[in-house]
């Protein structure tokens, strides 16, 4: 059973404004630069009119790909926290990765270089064998 298009819109809101939160130095430590490349290279304009629309309305309409790609990175955020104690899950998204999958590069620097939605899936896939 899918969720209905209402469901979709306020859970798109919420993982918009979670990805908001993420960019914080605290976190992920995303600027927006990086945030917007995640979503797929969209433009700060449209990033804004998105997260002003999410946080004023509480819904927002976006279509599948990017609803796919806000789903990958709470996906990815979820699996590096489950094993990790005090909040060593934003370390282990920017720390480089010694395997020769990731080349020593961080998660974040993987996927800001190929942000492709099937690459994102293999990075969580990693995240979740691990």
């Amino acid at each position: 059973m899918t969720a209905s298009t209402s469901d979709q819109d306020i859970l798109s809101a919420t993982k918009l404004i979670w990805l908001e939160s993420m960019r914080s130095q605290k976190k992920w430590g995303l600027t927006q630069k990086e945030a917007i490349i995640l979503l797929g290279r969209r433009s700060p304009s449209t990033y804004k009119s998105w997260l002003k629309k999410a946080e004023t309305n509480g819904r927002i309409r976006l279509g599948i790909d990017l609803r796919a790609r806000l789903t990958l990175l709470t996906d990815i955020h979820n699996t590096l926290s489950l094993p990790a104690p005090n909040g060593d899950a934003y370390s282990r998204f920017k720390c480089p990765i010694n395997n020769t999958v990731f080349q020593e590069k961080s998660i974040k620097e993987c996927l800001l270089e190929d942000s492709c939605i099937l690459y994102m899936n293999a990075i969580k896939q990693y995240c979740s064998v691990r």
